[in-house]
């Protein structure tokens, strides 16, 4: 006899105890003008916004140990 296979999901709650655990938010504000000129940049090139600022500060952080 063949057993059905149990779908499992993972709740929202331990998705979200999960992340405060891992990750930190960041909030910033900048003139509208720039972040859209910025949005459409990254929209074209197709870099997430999150990456792009994930690869922001490792550059910055790879450049600061070189001084």
């Amino acid at each position: 006899m063949e057993t059905k296979k149990r779908k499992t999901y993972t709740s929202s709650a331990v998705k979200q105890r999960y992340n405060k655990k891992v990750y930190r938010a960041i909030t910033i504000r900048l003139k509208k003008e720039l972040v859209e000129e910025w949005e459409e940049a990254i929209k074209e090139d197709k870099i997430p916004k999150a990456e792009f600022l994930r690869r922001a500060m490792v550059q910055y952080l790879e450049n600061r140990k070189k001084q």
